[in-house]
This record gives C-alpha cells, structure tokens and sequence, in this order.
C-alpha cells in the first residue's frame, strides 16, 4: 500500500512530492505540491536515480491529475 511505499522511500523524496501510484519497476508516480498546495503537477519519481540524486529523480509529466488520466485513454 502507498503508506507503506512513502514509509519506505521518505529519506529518498524531496519535500512536498507525494506517491499516489507505482510502476512495474518500482518508481512511482507523484503529486509535486511544491510550486502549488493547491494544484499540484503530477512527476514521475525514478527510484535508481533517487539514490545519486533527490532532485535529479523527478521528471514531469503533466499539470494535472485529470491530464494524467485523460492521457491513458
């Protein structure tokens, strides 16, 4: 569950990025609240890089969750 997930790979998020989704691999997709509390983007968190690189593991994806969920169809 993503409680569990988030407990797991605190030490490894930048502030204000929380896990609402995984992948296969492990990464995780993300709300990106730090520009906005109010509406926050969406990023995809690469757990490999996460290690070298807290900020270097983020890459957006869209500016929404609604985006996101349109994109899939």
């Amino acid at each position: 569950d993503l409680l569990s997930t988030l407990d797991n790979v605190k030490d490894r998020l930048v502030d204000k990025i929380i896990p609402f989704a995984t992948d296969a691999g492990g990464n995780l997709f993300c709300f990106d609240y730090r520009m906005s509390s109010q509406e926050p983007v969406i990023v995809f968190w690469d757990h490999e890089i996460a290690y070298e690189d807290k900020k270097s593991s983020l890459s957006y994806v869209c500016d929404s969750f609604t985006e996101l969920m349109n994109k899939l169809e």
